[in-house]
Order: structure tokens, then C-alpha cells, then sequence
């Protein structure tokens, strides 16, 4: 069970909301039908009937209070939702918080081809303020699969890393702050396994929060098991927002 407490404000109204409404319902006299001139069984019906009743009504407030509340939160672009990312309770914290992300997708000859999904989670741990700018820890994951003839590979690696906020003229910038990740046998493979490399984004701004994005890199060599002259596209797409 979540508390109330730890949601955003806008949630947190939702749910206080609701609970006064099932409070008032429960304040009210018990449900009675009366079996004195039927059956149990019809008796019964009717209790049911009138509980239902009651349940429907708190449902309709419930209802109509989120039509009231649900733009505040929901909005894209505005909306409370839309700074709360999905990743180990991101929503609870300050700063700059969200993702980044890379698609790899590389083709070549020998039915040579290669998928693979790295993602950069922003904050979740303390920040960092060298001079200029602030340093966040960020959780890098790597997941796909690939092969060619005679040869299959999966991809599993996680790593640590940083990410680099910093203001001027061109706004609101980030940068990777960390020395590239490699991760020995990161892509198991039949017969052969091989080291798995963060990929190397370049820097991306923006004017304010929330800043989203993406960039699509081609005909650049990528790190990924040897193929004949593999054709390499990366799309990277960022989603990040000042927490208050």
C-alpha cells in the first residue's frame, strides 16, 4: 500500500479525496431490509441491492472529482504526471530527475543484425556541485540481441555514471560526466561473448522544464560484435525534469 503522503500534491488530493467520500458513506446509518413480510432470500437481494447503491454513489463522486482534478495532473506538458518518472521512486526527489535513451539498430552482411536498448536513469542518489555545475548519478542499463550466421548474442549490462546539468546562453545543458562504461562479457554470446560499451551520446539543451528531445545518429561505426561493415543507426530520445 502506498501512502497518501508520498505522492505528488496533486495525487495526494485525489486520494484525500476519496477517502472522505467512503468516510461520509460509512457515517451513515446501517443498510437494513427488512424480511418480515418476504423471503430471506429476497431480503437478501435487497440488501445487496442497497449496498450496491451505496458503493455506486461513492463511485460517481470519486468520478467526478477526478474529471474536476484530472487536467491538473494529467496535462501533457503541464500536468503533475509529466514530471514523474517511472523509475525507483524518481518522482520523490529533487532536482533533475528522468532518462535518457539510445536504440541501436545495426544491419550487415552474413544476415548480420544487432538490437540493443541502453537507458540512462537521472538521480536517485546525492548530488554532486563542482564549480559551474551540478553532478547527478545516473543508472545505465543495457538490454538486446543480435547474430549473424553461425552466431547468436543476447545483451545484459548495467554500470554507474553521471550526468553534467550546467546553464548559460544556450540554456539549460547536459552532458555525460563519466568515463565510458564497458562491461566485460556484457553481451553473451554462442560461440563467442563480447564486451559491452555505453554508447557515447553528445550533449543536448533546452530553454526549460521539462526538457525532451531526441537525435538520430547514422553511418557511424558502432560498438557491437564484429559484422562485415555494419551499417549503424542510433536513435536517442531524452525525457528529464526539475523536480521542486
Amino acid at each position: 500500500m502506498v501512502a497518501a503522503g508520498s505522492l505528488l500534491p496533486p495525487a495526494n488530493s485525489l486520494v484525500n479525496t476519496a477517502a472522505g467520500f467512503l468516510r461520509l458513506e460509512l457515517t451513515r446509518p446501517n443498510i437494513t431490509a427488512c424480511a418480515a413480510n418476504q423471503t430471506q432470500s429476497a431480503a437478501t437481494a435487497a440488501l445487496d441491492a442497497k449496498v450496491k447503491a451505496a458503493l455506486q454513489t461513492i463511485g460517481d463522486m470519486e468520478r467526478q472529482a477526478w474529471m474536476q482534478s484530472e487536467p491538473n495532473f494529467d496535462n501533457p506538458g503541464s500536468g503533475a504526471a509529466n514530471r514523474c518518472m517511472p523509475h525507483c521512486e524518481l518522482c520523490s526527489l529533487t532536482g533533475w530527475v528522468g532518462q535518457v535513451q539510445c536504440v541501436k539498430t545495426v544491419t550487415g552482411a552474413n544476415s548480420y543484425h544487432h538490437n540493443e536498448t541502453q537507458t540512462w536513469y537521472v538521480g536517485g542518489g546525492a548530488m554532486q556541485s563542482p564549480a559551474g555545475q551540478t553532478l547527478y548519478p545516473t543508472e545505465w542499463t543495457s538490454t538486446g540481441s543480435g547474430g549473424k550466421s553461425g552466431a547468436s548474442w543476447t545483451v545484459n549490462a548495467t554500470g554507474a555514471g553521471q550526468l553534467a546539468v550546467f546553464t548559460n546562453q544556450a540554456g539549460i545543458n547536459f552532458s555525460r560526466a563519466n568515463a565510458e562504461i564497458s562491461v566485460f562479457n556484457g553481451i553473451q554470446g554462442t560461440p563467442t561473448s563480447y564486451t559491452d560499451y555505453e554508447y557515447q551520446w553528445l550533449p543536448f539543451s533546452g530553454p526549460m522544464s521539462p526538457v525532451t528531445g531526441s537525435r538520430t545518429y547514422t553511418g557511424q561505426l558502432c560498438d557491437t560484435p564484429a559484422g562485415a561493415s555494419p551499417q549503424c543507426t542510433v536513435v536517442c530520445s531524452w525525457n528529464l525534469a526539475l523536480q521542486p
